[in-house]
Order: structure tokens, then C-alpha cells, then sequence
């Protein structure tokens, strides 16, 4: 199940490396957040911060402005060497690569806030409900999080291609529920659309959410105990030997036809033999 979960977060991954997005998004980042975001989140402890997709980092611009400690994720190698150089010179922003669908390099019970703007309004809901309880293990008892999400609830068997403004198929009542299920305490939730806050529900409005652990709450442990550690090595494993053995059946067919090649008289079949004898022979 895990690994599907991961096969489902590069499949929505590999459409966010494209400057160009970023670029136009940075230039309503300002009103965003004054208007939308801090209003919401100034109250959270900033000691130690994670933010999940972080893209070209212009919501980490903000957080590095307030935070002590900031470990912003990608999935994407080319948004990580873009934070990597864009940051080069903050002492207090880390970068990492993670699978998009997990935070398994974060500590349990280590963050004190956990932050994702206009990232996981594409995600599919296997891979929210994945990073919730990803972000019960990681935050500290009274730690909080703020999330951004799709509220198109409507077509549950497309993809976020077929969906406005690629938002998946995802609603707050479903969110607060996984929330709840994990034993977190609701804050706040609000509808928004660009950089306003609605008053309530319209047609393709997203959500935020700003939720707490309480701090009476049992801490957060390892990402994988030992039997999961077990069963996905031994799901990796099945993989790539499924991955051998197709490599391995291909190099069988291409080298049954390069001995047909070989031996075959027909002028048109060994043409390519013939050109590369004549290469290597200089002549």
C-alpha cells in the first residue's frame, strides 16, 4: 500500500518543477499571506518548523522570517537545487527530498509546527491522509499545523487533470474527520479563494485548516516499526525483481535478433552490421 501511495505522489509530483508557475504565484505571495495566512497561523510556536512541498520556496521565504528552524520537503530534485541555492546563505533553512507522500527523515515528536500552502490542493486524498498522520507522529504535544487543501468534491473518479484549476477530489468535512481520527483539536477552518478568506462555501473555494495535538497526547514514534521496516524491504524487493526479470526477457529478445541479424542473408537486415564494420574498420 505504501509504495502505491508513493507511486500516486510522483505521478502528481513530476507536474510541479515548471519555473513558470512559481514565478507567477511569488507575485501574490505578499497578499496571501498578510491576508490569509498570518492572520490564521501567528499564534503557532516557530522553534522548529517543517513544511511539506515547498516548491520554489516562497512560503518558506516567509517562514524563515519567524521561524527558528525550518526543514522544507520537495519531491521534485529540481525544486530541491532550486531551495538549495536560493537559501544557500539562511542559516536556519535545511532542505531535504522526500518521497512526497511521507516525512519518515523527521524525528518523532520534534516539530513544532507543520505548514503546506498550495500544494496539497493536488494531492490525492491517500497521500493527505498518508502526511496527517505523518504530522501526528512528528509534532510535539500542543505542536500545531496549518494546511491548504482542495475543496472540489465532486467527479471522485477523475484525476486532479480533469478537475478545475487541478484541484483533487477532497472536501473539509473528509480532512476534519482524519483529523479527528487522530486525535487532533480543530482550531480553525475557513473557505478561501485566491487571496480572500469567504465567508462560505463557493464553487471550486479551497480550505485551510489550523489545527493542534493537545498537550495531553501520547508522543509520536519512529516512522516504520520494525515489521513495517520488514514488509517494505520485502515489498521493495518484489519489485525490483519484477523489474529484473522484464529487463532480463528484453536483453533475451534483442539478442535473438541481433543472431538473426548475424546470420540472416538478407541485404536490408544486415545493412546496420555492414555500416558499423565499415566504421570500425576505418574504411
Amino acid at each position: 500500500m505504501r509504495s502505491e501511495i508513493i507511486s500516486l505522489a510522483a505521478f502528481v509530483g513530476r507536474d510541479w518543477t515548471h519555473g513558470e508557475y512559481y514565478d507567477s504565484a511569488e507575485q501574490s505571495m505578499d497578499t496571501q499571506w498578510a491576508s490569509v495566512i498570518w492572520p490564521i497561523i501567528e499564534s503557532a510556536n516557530f522553534e522548529h518548523v517543517v513544511e511539506i512541498a515547498a516548491g520554489h520556496g516562497r512560503n518558506t521565504e516567509k517562514l524563515a522570517q519567524v521561524s527558528g528552524k525550518i526543514f522544507a520537503t520537495d519531491i521534485n530534485q529540481e525544486n530541491i537545487e532550486f531551495l538549495n541555492e536560493r537559501f544557500k546563505s539562511s542559516e536556519n533553512v535545511e532542505v531535504f527530498r522526500n518521497s512526497g507522500a511521507d516525512l519518515r527523515f523527521i524525528e518523532g515528536t520534534s516539530a513544532s509546527f507543520v505548514y503546506s500552502f498550495d500544494a496539497m490542493v493536488h494531492f490525492d486524498s491517500d497521500i493527505i491522509r498518508s502526511y496527517i498522520k505523518e504530522i501526528r507522529r512528528i509534532l510535539v504535544p500542543g505542536g500545531r499545523a496549518f494546511c491548504h487543501y482542495s475543496g472540489f468534491d465532486q467527479n471522485p473518479t477523475g484525476t486532479y487533470r480533469d478537475h478545475p484549476g487541478w484541484r483533487n477530489f477532497m472536501s473539509r468535512e473528509l480532512f476534519e474527520h482524519w483529523l479527528t481520527k487522530e486525535g487532533f483539536r480543530i482550531l480553525k477552518s475557513a473557505y478561501i479563494q485566491g487571496v480572500s478568506v469567504l465567508t462560505e462555501d463557493r464553487t471550486q473555494s479551497d480550505n485551510v485548516t489550523y489545527f493542534e495535538l493537545p498537550l495531553d497526547a501520547e508522543p509520536g514514534g519512529e516512522f516504520l516499526s520494525s515489521e513495517e521496516r520488514m514488509h517494505e524491504l520485502d515489498e521493495l524487493s518484489s519489485r525490483y525483481r519484477a523489474e529484473i526479470a522484464t529487463l532480463s526477457s528484453e536483453i533475451a529478445m534483442l539478442s535473438s535478433q541481433l543472431e538473426g541479424m548475424k546470420t540472416s542473408t538478407s541485404w536490408q537486415a544486415t545493412a546496420p552490421i555492414r555500416w558499423l564494420k565499415t566504421k570500425l574498420s576505418g574504411r
